[in-house]
Formats: C-alpha cells, sequence, structure tokens
C-alpha cells in the first residue's frame, strides 16, 4: 500500500499508514523507506535524516538492506554514501535496487555519476533517464 502511494499527492495518507506500521510492526527500514519516498521534494527531511542515520548505525551491529540504505541517502543529500551504498547494493545481488534505480527522483543525482552508469552498463542494466 505505501509503495503505491510514493511520489503521489497523498503525503498525509503515506504518513499516517507509515506511523499505524511502525506501531504494528516496529521501526523496519521498508517502513523508513516509505516514509522518505512520500516526501515532497520541498518538505523538511530531518526526520528522514534521523532514520538514515539510524539505519546506518544498525548496519554496524546487523543486516541492513544496503538498496534501502542507498535510498535513504539519496533522500537526505548525501549522493556519496548513497553511491557507495548502491555499489554494495550490486555487489551482493540485492534486486531491490533494481527497482528503486528505475523509480525514484532522489536517486537520480547518483545515477548522473559517471562510476554509477558504469557500474549499471556493467551489469547489463539500463541506465535510467537522469533528467
Amino acid at each position: 500500500m505505501l509503495y503505491s502511494l510514493s511520489g503521489g499527492d497523498a503525503i498525509d495518507e503515506a504518513a499516517a499508514l507509515t506511523r499505524t506500521a511502525m506501531a504494528g510492526i516496529g521501526r523496519h527500514p521498508w517502513l523508513f523507506m516509505a516514509e522518505a519516498i512520500n516526501l515532497p521534494e520541498s518538505a523538511d527531511r530531518s526526520v528522514v535524516v534521523a532514520r538514515f542515520e539510524e539505519l546506518s548505525a544498525r548496519s554496524r551491529t546487523e543486516y541492513v538492506q544496503p538498496s534501502v540504505l542507498c535510498l535513504l541517502a539519496a533522500c537526505v543529500g548525501r549522493p556519496e554514501e548513497s553511491a557507495d551504498w548502491l555499489r554494495r547494493a550490486v555487489q551482493i545481488h540485492d534486486s531491490l535496487i533494481l527497482a528503486l534505480i528505475a523509480q525514484f527522483r532522489d536517486l537520480r543525482p547518483v545515477l548522473r555519476r559517471p562510476e554509477i552508469q558504469a557500474l549499471l552498463r556493467e551489469i547489463d542494466w539500463m541506465v535510467p533517464n537522469t533528467r
């Protein structure tokens, strides 16, 4: 449901649904990601920054999917860290990254990087339009 709301106009509905899901199942990385992708470009990103930092810290002691960290880093304006997590996702065959790079505007600056475009060509993945 959250995914179907992403990038649309139902920002309040997506935020409410995310809060309800967190109350029910806890602080799952995919819920953090859903929170980030449903924010409009002009929104305050301080909560997303905190979520990214939490997941980054958790990734040092437990598995956190690199593709989630890649997208969250991009959403908080950290393209270098996003690129590093994207490389890690490709390295471990985290297939979620393929869906994310095809859809979310926050990743466009990362996908414009020549080394990332080369990486995508190396795995024979079409480089998405990054305009």
